[in-house]
């Protein structure tokens, strides 16, 4: 049985991931969400999402660790999530001794800016050279969503999932409305959303 690192934003792709190996694989799987602090303000908004999932899957798919890590930049721009995203996943996946490594990238997304996955996969690969004269252990890049469109894994969800993913980049800071973030509803992400809902 190998062990799997999921880097989970609370999105569709990355909760949609999560889900299917829970429930279909034997992994042992290592759930890491990363806090995004920069000038979108959004993650809170996430973690809130991850914060109410977690437990629901837990309960009602299987077990499986979780931890997090924070990176705290207000830039105008500091490269793509992805990149900063598999840079930590292959941090994690040393830490855990793990085989595999999956970023959730949908096919529609995965046709449009495969040159930012392949060169974030790098990433991974570079803190995972512990020493140049010992064996080095690269992850296997598990891209399970990549073939898949975001309205194939959003159908992919139960119910629950889906009430509580969230995907705007932009939040409404000015308060919740029934417990859950307002989203700005015209990002590219809440656009995407908005499409498969």
């Amino acid at each position: 049985m190998s062990k799997v690192v999921v880097l989970w934003s609370g999105g569709v792709d990355s909760t949609a991931a999560l889900y299917d190996i829970l429930k279909n694989h034997r992994d042992i799987v290592f759930a890491h969400h990363i806090h995004f602090k920069n000038r979108e303000k959004r993650w809170e908004a996430e973690k809130d999402a991850v914060d109410k999932m977690l437990p629901w899957l837990r309960k009602n798919v299987r077990e499986f660790e979780y931890s997090e890590s924070t990176i705290e930049m207000d830039l105008k721009f500091i490269g793509w999530d992805i990149m900063t995203a598999m840079y930590m996943g292959g941090i994690v996946v040393r830490d855990k001794k793990c085989a595999r490594l999956v970023l959730a990238t949908n096919g529609d997304d995965y046709k449009e800016t495969s040159w930012r996955t392949t060169l974030s996969q790098l990433l991974a690969v570079i803190t995972n050279l512990t020493h140049p004269i010992e064996h080095q252990s690269f992850p296997y890049m598990w891209q399970l969503a990549s073939k898949l469109s975001k309205k194939a894994l959003w159908n992919s969800l139960p119910e629950f999932l889906k009430e509580n993913i969230w995907s705007c980049r932009k939040p409404n800071l000015n308060g919740k409305k029934d417990g859950k973030w307002i989203e700005c509803g015209i990002c590219s992400t809440c656009e995407k959303l908005n499409a498969v809902r």
